[in-house]
């Protein structure tokens, strides 16, 4: 590493930790999904510089301290990433390095995907960025009962009701 190259290293280590501390730390995004459906939890590996791409992209869970997943382009083409997941995402997910639709894809959501995501960007000159997905699972009800002011179980038709009326209902979702 050349002296240039260390004053940089220090610099963008300073410049991080100054932005770190004045709370200059990338927002917090929040996605939805359903149950066996799909979703993207973005992540930009964007940049502004000339000759710059990632190098590395690691997805963490739930603050562990191994990545999920990791797309690696150390010593390899741009064009041919080493994609890595954990065994328990092996055959649901990719990342995608599109611009802007970047992130990991799962094609199947679970359950257990909820909660809080990191990803870390490294670039070749860029500084490493990082990005926080909260992804919130909605998981549907087993079966859902619709019931009038009696009890009684509706189906498909309700009424005939007089206009003007009150009319109550009751939902009742379980599982």
């Amino acid at each position: 590493m050349t002296k240039m190259e260390f004053v940089i290293f220090i610099w963008l280590l300073v410049t991080s930790l100054s932005q770190a501390r004045n709370g200059k730390e990338s927002p917090l995004v929040n996605v939805t999904a359903v149950m066996e459906g799909e979703v993207l939890l973005p992540c930009d590996v964007s940049t502004t510089l000339e000759d710059d791409h990632p190098v590395l992209v690691m997805f963490y869970s739930n603050d562990s301290g191994t990545p999920i997943y990791t797309v690696d382009m150390r010593n390899r083409r741009i064009t041919q990433p080493k994609h890595q997941p954990l065994s328990v995402l092996k055959n649901r997910a990719k990342f995608n390095m599109t611009s802007g639709y970047s992130g990991l894809y799962l094609k199947t959501v679970w359950s257990s995907d909820d909660g809080l995501y990191r990803c870390r960007v490294d670039f070749k000159k860029s500084p490493t960025r990082n990005s926080k997905i909260n992804l919130t699972v909605i998981v549907p009800p087993d079966s859902v009962r619709i019931l009038d002011i009696n009890g009684n179980e509706k189906s498909s038709t309700i009424g005939p009701y007089v206009l003007g009326m009150t009319l109550t209902l009751k939902c009742v979702a379980t599982g």
